[in-house]
């Protein structure tokens, strides 16, 4: 968990997974633990901090993905990764984080939203820090930041005036229609699954390959 949490984020829910298991694991999960283990000692990961440029071109970027269902529980995980863009494409790592999904999620776009929501918290967080860190202003956020989806429902749902039949889930989407009518958030965007690089964090077996080619090229490629 320490490795993932500090320079492999590609294993994280992997390391999520098993530690939901830790006081009745079985040797299947000792099994699972080791082939981990190998895969971090065979695979060499490169984390790249590129130059960005000059503060005013700099911009958040976030991506959210949710799992329904997929923990061995029956419960559903959601993740995020935040990046710090510069003005030619350049990108920075700078948060990541997968876990449990703070409350049973009825459906993917509860799960998605859920997600979603748990990034923008911590996104608003950099964003403040980084704004007092550039231009010594507290209280405020002079750092623009970008929320990516590969749920067309939830982008949809965003940008619509009709409201979704779940109540509670009517309140965390209204924060974020808020955060966009406030301009603390540019923008909410749709992005094909292939261009998701969260979606290792919250399934097993999910494609790393984005994920990947991003934090050790530096540079973000639009997606087709």
């Amino acid at each position: 968990m320490w490795i993932a949490n500090q320079t492999r984020p590609d294993i994280l829910f992997d390391a999520c997974s098993l530690s939901a298991v830790f006081k009745k694991a079985k040797v299947s999960d000792l099994l699972e633990t080791n082939k981990v283990v190998r895969r971090v000692q065979s695979e060499n990961v490169t984390l790249k901090f590129p130059q960005l440029g000059h503060r005013s071109a700099l911009k958040l970027l976030i991506y959210s993905d949710a799992s329904l269902g997929h923990l061995p529980d029956g419960g559903s995980q959601g993740g995020y990764f935040i990046f710090l863009i510069g003005e030619e494409g350049q990108v920075a790592p700078l948060a990541w984080q997968s876990k449990r999904i703070r409350r049973v999620a009825r459906s993917t776009l509860a799960a998605e939203t859920l997600a979603m929501a748990d990034a923008i918290d911590t996104g608003v967080f950099v964003a403040a820090l980084l704004t007092e860190l550039l231009y010594g202003v507290l209280n405020t956020l002079l750092l623009p930041f970008v929320c990516v989806t590969d749920n067309h429902s939830l982008f949809d749902n965003i940008y619509s005036t009709n409201l979704v039949h779940e109540k509670r889930l009517r309140i965390e989407i209204g924060g974020i229609k808020e955060l966009l009518q406030t301009k603390k958030i540019s923008a909410v965007k749709w992005y094909r699954a292939k261009s998701q690089v969260a979606d290792c964090l919250t399934k097993k077996g999910a494609s790393r390959l984005a994920l990947l080619e991003l934090l050790e090229g530096g540079i973000l490629k639009l997606q087709d």
